[in-house]
């Protein structure tokens, strides 16, 4: 490759090797390195912008807003339950609203669903796996069992039938 009037082996930062030129070519202005002088062909970004999915650098979104390339802005709004987000659903959320609560599957909801408990203020956790519903982890945590269990309340455990020895049930 060829830099001025310079052979190298490596055309370097802002630069990309044009193997039909031979030629070092310059990134476009945004890129720090790339594989073409286009907008859409950069591999890396001068700071502060970052690298969208179509290889463009681009500003970073504001909080609210995720990237998308198909908006004039390059950015659009999360859903209304999300604080932070990826895409423009209820199931793209990296963080809820005050009043929302962030689920294991990344949805924002009013509040905890069965299975999940709140383990920290706005974040649901999933249920120990024996439990139908609980308070916080753990296998002794359970408030209720699915059908095929029996709830032992006195230590708070979900257990297939028959109850344990020394343990009866009520009906």
């Amino acid at each position: 490759m060829t830099s001025g009037n310079q052979c190298v082996l490596d055309c370097g930062v802002g630069f990309w090797n044009n193997s039909q030129s031979w030629i070092c070519s310059q990134c476009h202005s945004t890129c720090v390195d790339c594989f073409g002088s286009s907008e859409t062909s950069c591999l890396a970004c001068l700071a502060p912008l970052i690298l969208r999915p179509d290889k463009s650098c681009k500003l970073p979104c504001q909080v609210g807003f995720y990237p998308n390339d198909s908006s004039p802005t390059g950015c659009s709004q999360c859903n209304i339950s999300c604080k932070e987000c990826t895409g423009p659903t209820n199931r793209d959320c990296r963080s809820c609203q005050t009043t929302y609560k962030l689920t294991p599957d990344m949805r924002c909801v009013a509040s905890c669903e069965e299975g999940t408990f709140e383990s920290m203020p706005g974040i649901c956790s999933n249920c120990f796996s024996s439990c139908k519903s609980c308070d916080r982890f753990g296998s002794r945590a359970c408030l209720s069992c699915p059908p095929d269990r029996l709830h032992l309340k006195s230590v708070g455990s979900c257990v297939l039938a028959p109850c344990p020895d020394r343990t009866f049930m009520i009906s």
